[in-house]
């Protein structure tokens, strides 16, 4: 992350634009990186989209002990995908990191 924030302001000293991920064309202006653009250059790291937004959720569900209801709230869940989240998020304290 040090290395990209690095990079980025190297190669864009002056933008506006406020968000970690930017793009030539994002740099000029405060607009976020097209939906496209984030998941071809994730693919190329072999990451999906899909796979940070369900870590992101587990991250949250960690933090609020495992609230479904505001998991549904924030990350405008079904309140049965919520209540799966918030079963799931203890169980990964009891697991060792691999």
């Amino acid at each position: 992350m040090v290395d990209w924030l690095r990079d980025r302001h190297r190669k864009w000293p002056q933008t506006p634009n406020r968000h970690v991920l930017i793009s030539w064309k994002s740099a000029a202006s405060t607009e976020p990186v097209s939906d496209y653009y984030l998941t071809w250059r994730l693919l190329l790291l072999g990451v999906q989209l899909e796979q940070i937004r369900g870590d992101r959720v587990l991250q949250e569900a960690l933090v609020v002990n495992a609230d479904p209801l505001h998991l549904e709230l924030v990350f405008n869940l079904s309140s049965q995908t919520a209540i799966e989240y918030a079963d799931i998020a203890p169980s990964l304290l009891e697991r060792p990191i691999e």
